[in-house]
């Protein structure tokens, strides 16, 4: 019943020192891939709020449903279809 809680180490094959560069390397990844998933929605918005300023409020209101549709979207995907497939399915999006 104990090893069942026990704390098992992220990846067997690497030593302690290595783990450091892979979180290096993470780190250094993460902002490429950032900023390709958070411009869109401010650029739209501004966009929006040049061209019609009233329907700024509607942005917002359709970016929130959209968020929250898609995360159940994607769980009831998973669980029917399979998680490689969800990630397919969002790559070619």
């Amino acid at each position: 019943m104990a090893n069942q809680f026990r704390i098992l180490p992220l990846d067997k094959n690497r030593r302690g020192d290595e783990l450091g560069n892979s979180f290096g390397s993470a780190s250094a990844d993460a902002p490429k891939i950032a900023i390709a998933f958070w411009m869109p929605f401010p650029l739209g918005l501004s966009r929006i709020s040049a061209w019609a300023p009233g329907l700024v409020p509607c942005a917002w209101g359709i970016n929130g449903c959209a968020s929250v549709l898609s995360a159940i979207l994607a769980t009831l995907l998973a669980m029917n279809v399979g998680f490689t497939c969800v990630m397919l399915i969002a790559i070619t999006l």
